[in-house]
């Protein structure tokens, strides 16, 4: 202030009297900041509280600076571990899927099995009634065989019977003589 109204008196104009008190206010600033520089340093350089103060700062940034370190260290840790525990999921699930495709394989070749066992079964099935219809067949053949044979059979036996009843019957009308038999009667009448 002082200087400015010293400048004023000398009839300098206003900007440069600005420029000269902002001048002045630089250098003013500037000593007082190395006298108290000074101070401090002096005061770090003589006082041993002031010397621990520092090596305790110090000391403190050295082990937050520490232990951002670790804290890094463990961050990369966690994701590793992560990463790793993904991977290990992921070779689960593959390993799974895989087990399961394998099974639904094996379900389908078992059930394949299945259908070729029914099918196998039917065949047979079908070859058993082809056989039963032949052996039936066999058998009414061979009933109806019997049957003719039999009847030609009957047949010859009641011819037979018919001989044999003409034979009685002619023996019952003649009376008993000594005679020729009856067949020696038939072989003379003839």
């Amino acid at each position: 202030m002082e200087l400015r109204a010293s400048l004023e008196l000398k009839g300098i104009h206003r900007d440069a009297i600005q420029e000269a008190c902002k001048k002045k206010r630089k250098e003013m600033l500037e000593e007082h900041d190395a006298k108290r520089g000074d101070a401090k340093k002096a005061a770090r350089d003589g006082d041993p509280k002031v010397q621990e103060r520092e090596k305790e700062r110090e000391q403190e940034k050295e082990l937050q600076l520490q232990r951002e370190k670790e804290k890094e260290k463990e961050r990369e840790k966690k994701k590793k571990q992560e990463e790793k525990e993904a991977k290990e999921k992921e070779e689960r699930l593959k390993k799974e899927k895989e087990k399961q495709a394998q099974e639904k394989e094996r379900q389908r070749k078992e059930k394949e099995k299945e259908r070729e066992k029914e099918k196998d079964k039917e065949r047979e099935k079908e070859k058993e009634r082809e056989r039963s219809k032949g052996k039936e067949k066999a058998k009414a053949k061979e009933s109806d065989k019997d049957g003719k044979q039999k009847e030609k059979d009957n047949d010859k036996g009641k011819d037979k019977d018919k001989d044999k009843d003409k034979a009685k019957q002619a023996k019952r009308r003649s009376p008993e003589s000594k005679s020729p038999s009856g067949a020696a009667k038939k072989k003379v009448r003839r």
